[in-house]
């Protein structure tokens, strides 16, 4: 039987990076991967439009900042993209492929390993006898789980490395719609506004996000409201979201709402959705505007989420992303306590993990 100097398991974004990587090195690799087709959730980021990378990519964009800052200094995710072959370019602060398709990014990480190295298959087991892990019937020198998380249509696969010991944080769905109370938000459904939002504790500002949010039946969506989702998934607890539907342009707005309606200033449902709560509340218009609260505010399910918030114990691994229990074994992407903010962090640190695995192996 042939032994494998690294078995990758999980074909996805960090899988993709560590094994292709390591080959590059002349390492044997064999990637092992339970779709019939590579990088399934990097087709459907970014609406397909494959929001690869952010231009601010920080590590105070993610949960565990010291954890990932050496990772995401030092593993160059652009150069990784040129050297696959890929153009890229920038929306704001957002990185696409030139194509905007991530057919393009799949297509071009799937070309960078041979047919040989690439297997599809479920793992069942991870088991180690001397120097040698075991995966299935499959032998290697050392193993890398970057199988990610259950979001996105996804599968945990924490039990793999469980059994070595290893603590796995507990799990909720982050980058995800919001669910709160509707009785001011009926009939919403489908629209869609720019505006600032607050998340407060006890009437504390905790949070705030600027961007479109889109209501939907039994909460809110949109970037702004999924990035809110982080801060709620890492620090659950009872929220309140307040939407200021006209920020700095209240003096602007003030003469156009005339006789207590807002419909010249927004879409006709939702300015009669902001009248309605201005009157249950007592409160001008202008401040119902600037201060529509949302009750009961929590994250949705994990069948729409993005992004896990919670996995594999940061403190079990390495720099190098290797376990301190059971050296040659790694874990890299979201299958680690690992999660960023909305708008291509989560990418950028599956590519960059991979990477730091393909070179520590």
């Amino acid at each position: 039987m042939k032994t494998y100097d690294l078995i990758v398991i999980g074909g996805g974004a960090s899988g993709l990076a560590a094994a292709i990587t390591a080959y590059r090195k002349k390492k044997s690799v064999l990637l092992l991967e339970r779709e019939q087709k590579l990088g399934a959730k990097i087709l459907v980021t970014g609406n397909g439009k494959c929001n690869l990378s952010a231009t601010d990519v920080c590590p105070e964009k993610y949960n565990h900042p010291d954890f990932v800052r050496d990772i995401l200094e030092k593993e160059n995710v652009g150069d990784f993209f040129r050297s696959l072959g890929i153009m890229t370019k920038k929306t704001d602060k957002r990185i696409y492929p030139y194509s905007e398709s991530a057919l393009t990014v799949v297509s071009k990480l799937r070309a960078a390993l041979p047919e040989t190295a690439i297997c599809t298959r479920e793992v069942k087991k991870i088991t180690q006898k001397g120097n040698l892990f075991y995966v299935d019937e499959f032998a290697c020198k050392k193993v890398a789980l970057c199988t990610g998380s259950a979001a996105t249509r996804g599968k945990a696969s924490y039990d793999l490395v469980s059994s070595f010991g290893h603590t796995v944080t507990p799990l909720r769905p982050a980058l995800v719609p919001l669910l709160c109370d509707t009785e001011y938000t009926k009939g919403l459904s489908g629209l869609r506004a720019k505006v600032r939002l607050d998340l407060l504790l006890e009437e504390k500002v905790v949070a705030t996000e600027e961007g479109e949010i889109l209501f939907k039946d039994g909460g809110v969506s949109g970037i702004a409201a999924m990035c809110l989702s982080s801060h709620i998934a890492r620090y659950p607890n009872k929220y309140v979201l307040s939407v200021d539907f006209i920020g700095d342009n209240k003096e602007e707005a003030a003469p156009f709402l005339n006789g207590g309606k807002a419909d010249g200033v927004l879409h006709k449902a939702i300015a009669q959705a902001v009248e309605r709560y201005a009157e249950k509340k007592c409160l001008s218009l202008p401040a119902a505007l600037s201060g529509f609260r949302l009750e009961n505010v929590r994250c949705g399910p994990l069948s729409q989420a993005q992004v896990v918030c919670g996995g594999l114990k940061t403190e079990e691994f390495d720099g190098s992303l290797q376990s301190k229990l059971v050296p040659g074994l790694y874990v890299g992407g979201e299958a680690l306590d690992i999660d960023g903010e909305c708008g291509g962090y989560n990418l950028h640190w599956a590519f960059a993990s991979g990477i730091r695995i393909g070179k520590s192996v």
